[in-house]
């Protein structure tokens, strides 16, 4: 199990990045974590079987955006999944995105596809 947790100081945003496990794997290591509802809710997903997720918590850091993505391999579906997490960013921050600015939304896919691919690298022994 693979668990990173990023700052972005552009976006004011925390996220986390948890791979190599599943879904329930993650949720009974880190049940305390999260409110009955939320339980619920992952639970039900577990149930359609998901190779990635992406969704939004609130805790007393505030609102952290968060993917799971079983296997840190699975590139389309990690590209997928932070697809998802950066229209939650942009909707809630009230950034416009489309044809106009779809730089923007195109750079930061980039930044968070690199970022995660790097972070699940095994760093090798010097």
């Amino acid at each position: 199990m693979i668990i990173k947790r990023f700052y972005d100081e552009v976006y004011r945003i925390n996220v986390t990045y948890v791979t190599n496990c599943t879904l329930l794997d993650f949720l009974i290591k880190h049940k305390k974590n999260f409110n009955i509802d939320i339980m619920n809710m992952l639970n039900e997903l577990i149930e359609k079987n998901p190779g990635g997720f992406h969704s939004t918590f609130s805790n007393e850091l505030g609102q952290i955006y968060f993917i799971w993505v079983e296997d840190k391999d699975d590139v389309p579906t990690l590209v997928h999944e932070i697809y998802h997490m950066i229209n939650s960013i942009f909707e809630d921050r009230e950034v416009h995105h489309g044809l106009q600015n779809q730089e923007t939304f195109a750079y930061y896919l980039s930044y968070w596809t690199k970022k995660f691919i790097n972070s699940s690298k095994k760093k090798k022994k010097k």
